[in-house]
């Protein structure tokens, strides 16, 4: 029986009774989820705390990025330990537009890690290459470098998701084929037995949607996926979770 993890990256959109209704009608839809499915929500850091005491169950809460100190004069900050006080388990680290337009490096992403863990978060690392780095054939160096960084002296117990998602097919419409992202996932699922001697989850972003979505899952190694524009339609969505219980047979 495959697991899966699907995880809706709603960025910086839908307004709080739009984001009220959507949560909602997940939750209804999907109160019975079988134990090998989950199902993680990634609102705006506003709306966390609201949305996941009001709709604790089987739906869990994912916020977008925390700040890599505990506490201190960070203006417009979240700290780890606030987004665990909120009812909130996961935490999303190293997201592409986080390193593109706040330039996040990965010594940053593994300082967010360490104090997310230590907070009782898990975090899921996304890590990925540029449409060059494809082309000049450096995706492996490029996702071994960004692994062994981000994940450097990380506890080997720790709940970690690895999130794959190529920075060129983020938002475009444009997507890896299935054999490209099968061979990806089978890189650095070795890559982190290397690192972390075990397998962890390791799920795709990168425009996955309700079209392409049984195509991507039922890739061997690819674990669920990490969907932003399709995250924001509960038909989109439910389409997506509706095809990973196929695949799993649930």
């Amino acid at each position: 029986m495959k697991n899966f993890t699907i995880v809706a990256n709603w960025k910086m959109n839908l307004l709080p009774l739009e984001a009220c209704e959507l949560v909602q009608n997940i939750n209804m839809q999907y109160g019975d989820l079988p134990h090998n499915i989950r199902v993680l929500i990634a609102p705006p850091s506003l709306y966390l705390q609201s949305l996941a005491e009001k709709n604790r169950g089987t739906i869990k809460f994912v916020a977008q990025n925390c700040h890599e100190k505990e506490e201190g004069a960070f203006t417009g900050e979240i700290s780890a330990q606030m987004i665990a006080a909120s009812f909130c388990e996961y935490v999303i680290l190293g997201h592409s537009e986080r390193r593109l337009y706040f330039k996040e490096n990965n010594k940053l992403v593994n300082a967010k890690a360490r104090v997310a863990l230590d907070a009782g978060l898990t975090p899921i690392i996304c890590i990925g290459e540029s449409m060059a780095e494809r082309e000049k054939g450096k995706t492996n160096s490029v996702l071994k470098s960004q692994l062994k960084a981000c994940l450097d002296s990380l506890h080997s117990e720790s709940d970690i998701i690895i999130a794959y998602e190529p920075v060129w097919a983020i938002g475009t419409g444009f997507t890896p084929t299935p054999g490209q992202i099968l061979d990806t996932h089978i890189f650095i699922k070795e890559e982190l037995m290397k690192i972390q001697k075990r397998d962890l989850p390791v799920i795709y972003g990168g425009s996955l949607n309700d079209k392409n979505a049984k195509a991507i899952l039922s890739c061997i190694n690819v674990d669920g996926g990490l969907i932003g524009g399709a995250s924001l339609s509960f038909e989109t969505f439910s389409s997506i979770i509706d095809t990973s219980r196929e695949i799993s047979g649930n």
